[in-house]
């Protein structure tokens, strides 16, 4: 379903204009438009809906003011609703603080003063002799999102829990999220094209198609066995190479052969760019310094390694995802 430039009001009052909305089959809802345009009125509706009200909701954004706006919206429209005590109100987050408590409930510090945020980068940068040839802004952009944040996490010892726990016939719901997360990765790194071969030599069938069904084969005592095999084998391929595991950014091979679409700026300049993340995080590496790049990846470790339901929602709403 798409529908272009919705306008929506009640009671007088203009909910949202010149929205765009799609809605694909696996209930995954975009919409974007202008600034003021309704999207996170939207959003806490959508949350407050009442089919939804024994669900655990989030809302996470980057922004601030963002969440402090959704939050009101929320406990305004709760306040008129019938029924509001039996309803479990969505959780509200900025995300970098979020991730941040996680980090610091597990015992990983990330000190403020440490951090390298943009601003701090483009003071860095300004010493760099390429500064006058790239814009910070870019610069900055490409190292977060393609270079550092487009690199799977592999976690071998998620991939070994699921081995003995296949072994023991004591497959939980959290380990096969966790096995189908890391065969879903696999499934995106050119390096571990060996994966694939191995589901299609005991599966006859895809690593993207294992990936989806990974419940239904644990299920079947038969596709068991041919599973172990593909762990065993994987596993074999892992340690061999065990660059791939602790991996933080892409090598720079890999940067260079991203696509247009997946990579469209700098092009022509990705020598000179991949030069500037070297220079920017052998400084990161020798005093002590953190990215919100370095944060996520180990949250998402942390997760990776444990069954946490506290932070297991049925629905989330994303606002300013680019920001992400």
């Amino acid at each position: 379903l798409v529908a272009s430039q919705l306008t929506f009001s009640r009671a007088g009052r203009r909910i949202f204009r010149e929205l765009d909305l799609s809605v694909s089959a696996a209930e995954l809802v975009q919409g974007t438009g202008a600034n003021g345009s309704g999207k996170t009125t939207l959003s806490v509706y959508y949350l407050l809906k009442s089919e939804l009200q024994s669900n655990k909701k989030i809302f996470i954004t980057y922004n601030p003011s963002l969440k402090s706006f959704a939050e009101r919206l929320c406990r305004g429209l709760l306040n008129e609703a019938r029924g509001r005590q039996d309803f479990l109100i969505p959780d509200f987050h900025v995300f970098k603080q979020f991730i941040l408590d996680i980090a610091n409930r597990f015992g990983k510090t990330f000190l403020p003063e440490k951090e390298i945020d943009f601003n701090r980068f483009s003071k860095m940068f300004a010493s760099h002799p390429l500064q006058q040839k790239f814009d910070s802004p870019l610069v900055w952009e490409e190292i977060r999102s393609i270079i550092k944040g487009a690199l799977p996490q592999v976690n071998l010892s998620v991939l070994e829990r699921g081995h003995q726990a296949i072994r023991k016939k004591e497959i939980d719901p959290g380990l096969i999220r966790r096995l189908q997360q890391q065969f879903i990765l696999f499934s995106n790194l050119e390096s571990l094209k060996a994966v694939g071969n191995f589901v299609e030599k005991y599966l006859k069938t895809s690593l993207p198609s294992f990936s989806m069904h990974v419940e239904r084969y644990l299920k079947d005592e038969t596709s068991q066995e041919r599973v172990l095999s593909i762990l065993d084998r994987t596993l074999q391929v892992l340690k061999k190479q065990k660059e791939i595991v602790h991996k933080k950014y892409l090598s720079f091979l890999e940067y260079e052969l991203l696509g247009k679409k997946k990579a469209p700026n700098f092009r022509f300049n990705r020598k000179e760019i991949y030069h500037i993340f070297e220079w920017y995080q052998d400084r990161l590496e020798r005093n002590g310094l953190w990215d919100e790049l370095d944060l996520t990846r180990e949250v998402l470790r942390i997760f990776s390694e444990r069954d946490l339901h506290d932070y297991t929602y049925d629905m989330l709403a994303c606002d300013e995802v680019q920001d992400l």
